[in-house]
């Protein structure tokens, strides 16, 4: 998943990648849906951590699959 997302974001930066670019386009990834169907993550100058929730997946038969969903720290 933060392996989609550092793409997601020098992506978004373009040909001309500086740290600054870069960090402008990671905050401007808002409602970003994993390939494993995780909770949506949305960034800012703020908000550094994309969500305040997580999913557990487990492979099961080459297969992921999600154990349990909307887990948070509180």
């Amino acid at each position: 998943v933060y392996a989609d997302l550092v793409i997601t974001g020098l992506k978004g930066a373009g040909r001309n990648l500086t740290t600054a670019s870069f960090l402008k386009a990671m905050e401007g990834i808002s409602d970003y849906r994993d390939p494993f169907g995780g909770p949506k993550m949305s960034f800012g100058p703020q908000k550094r951590l994309g969500t305040e929730v997580s999913s557990l997946f487990q492979v099961q038969n080459g297969r992921w699959v999600k154990l349990v969903d909307n887990i948070t720290g509180k």
